[in-house]
């Protein structure tokens, strides 16, 4: 996803600033940043972060997510059990790429 035509808008809710400024979310902010957002989940970082992400990718920064769960215990099926963790991986690596998070940059514990 190209994030160059995006308005962000930044709120502190400690200081309750509201800013056009990435700032005001992450203060001493630079260009050479990296951001890592450690998730229990494959899809928790991207619902729980997903603009923080885009914002810090537009701004500069390299983007980085741990994810703590396997998805083995993701299945619907019996059938699926065996094949769910790779099936989750492939999913994962798909949704955070068009956040522009390369496939690299995603580490599952």
């Amino acid at each position: 996803m190209e994030t160059g035509s995006l308005k962000f808008t930044y709120c502190n809710t400690n200081t309750r600033e509201v800013s056009s400024e990435i700032g005001a979310l992450f203060p001493g902010f630079g260009s050479d940043e990296v951001l890592l957002v450690m998730s229990p989940h494959d899809d928790d970082a991207v619902i729980g972060a997903g603009y923080a992400m885009l914002a810090a990718r537009q701004a500069g920064a390299e983007v980085y997510v741990m994810i703590f769960c396997r998805g083995d215990a993701g299945y619907s099926t019996l059938e699926e059990k065996e094949t769910i963790e790779a099936v989750r991986e492939r999913e994962t690596v798909a949704c955070y790429e068009r956040l522009g998070v390369d496939a690299s940059h995603i580490v599952r514990m």
